[in-house]
C-alpha cells in the first residue's frame, strides 16, 4: 500500500532491479508482469542480455501526462503502476528549476518507501550547506525525500567513499 521508488546512478542499472525483482517473485505473486515507470522521458532499457524485451518510457506527452498525475496524486497503484525508477541525476533541478520529475518524486516519496541504489550518489558534492535562495541541490533533494518517506533502505559498496557527504 506505499509508493515504492527505486534511484539508482543510471539507467542500465533499472535492469539489474528488474532481475531482481522476477528473480524472488515479484511478478508470480502480483499474478501479473510488473509495470514500471521510469522518470526519464525518452528512455528506453533493455530488460535482458537478447534487449528482447525493453523498458520505455513511451512517448513523451504521454509519459509527462502520467508523471503529472503521479506529482498531483501521489499514488502508483491507481495508474496501475507497481514501482517508480529514477536516477540520481533525475532529482536535479533543470536551469535552477523545480522539474515535473521531481515533484512526482516528491510527492510519491510522502509515506512511501525509498530505495536508494549506490546511495554514496545521494551526498552530492557539497556538506549540504547551501545559501537560502540557491536552487534544491540533488543532495538537499534526497534528503527531503528521506524525510518524507515511510521507509528508506539505503544500498552501496562504496558508502564511505566520501565521508563528508555521508
Amino acid at each position: 500500500g506505499r509508493n515504492p521508488i527505486f534511484v539508482t546512478e543510471k539507467p542500465n542499472l533499472y535492469r539489474d532491479m528488474y532481475r531482481d525483482m522476477q528473480d524472488i517473485g515479484i511478478p508470480a505473486m502480483l499474478g501479473r508482469d510488473l509495470n514500471i515507470v521510469m522518470t526519464n522521458t525518452s528512455e528506453k532499457v533493455p530488460l535482458n542480455e537478447e534487449g528482447t524485451e525493453v523498458l520505455s518510457s513511451g512517448a513523451p506527452a504521454k509519459h509527462n501526462a502520467l508523471l503529472e498525475r503521479l506529482a498531483t496524486g501521489g499514488n502508483l497503484a491507481a495508474e496501475g503502476v507497481d514501482v517508480l525508477f529514477t536516477t540520481y541525476a533525475q532529482m536535479q533541478t533543470v536551469k535552477g528549476q523545480e522539474t515535473l520529475r521531481q515533484r512526482a518524486i516528491e510527492r510519491l516519496a510522502t509515506g512511501g518507501i525509498v530505495i536508494m541504489d549506490e546511495s554514496h550518489n545521494a551526498g552530492g558534492q557539497s556538506t549540504g550547506f547551501e545559501p537560502k535562495n540557491a536552487p534544491r541541490s540533488r543532495a538537499k533533494f534526497a534528503r527531503d525525500i528521506v524525510n518524507r518517506a515511510h521507509g528508506v533502505v539505503y544500498s552501496s559498496a562504496t558508502y564511505a567513499k566520501r565521508p563528508d557527504v555521508m
